[in-house]
């Protein structure tokens, strides 16, 4: 029984979240802006848990930009570099499997009650989970054709 309510929960911040998303295009298309779809979910996530968890937005704010062709755009954390490498291989173990452990609690606890376990995380963390995050909640998104 708890199962279906922990599922229905689920199903209703993906709905949420794919709402806000859609919000956030459509203002920014309306700038003439083009949008990219991981960027979207990004800042989706990142308004959803700065409202949880308080130095999550610190984090955000911290990022570095860079310039391109008169552009100024969020450096990623996720990177793959030339060795096909993402931010995650270069953490050490424990918060490797802790980042891992928390995005996977995300499908089956809810955004809601795993974002309130990273109240006494490491900014490091909070911000490599944010990222994987990111971008598995966008690969479901697409799947389900909300995005």
């Amino acid at each position: 029984m708890s199962e279906d309510i922990s599922k229905s929960n689920i199903e209703a911040e993906i709905a949420e979240l794919s709402q806000k998303i859609a919000e956030k295009r459509k203002i920014l298309e309306s700038g003439a802006h083009i949008v990219e779809e991981r960027d979207l979910v990004k800042a989706a996530v990142a308004e959803k848990l700065s409202n949880v968890v308080p130095q999550a937005q610190a984090t955000q704010s911290t990022k570095a930009t860079v310039t391109t062709n008169n552009t100024q755009q969020i450096t990623p954390i996720v990177v793959k570099n030339d060795s096909g490498k993402s931010y995650l291989d270069f953490l050490d173990p424990e918060s490797r499997q802790k980042v891992e452990r928390l995005v996977e609690d995300v499908f089956t606890k809810g955004m809601e009650k795993t974002f309130k376990e990273l109240e006494f995380e490491e900014p490091f963390v909070i911000d490599a989970f944010h990222d994987v995050l990111t971008d598995k909640l966008r690969m479901e998104l697409k799947k389900r054709g909300l995005l």
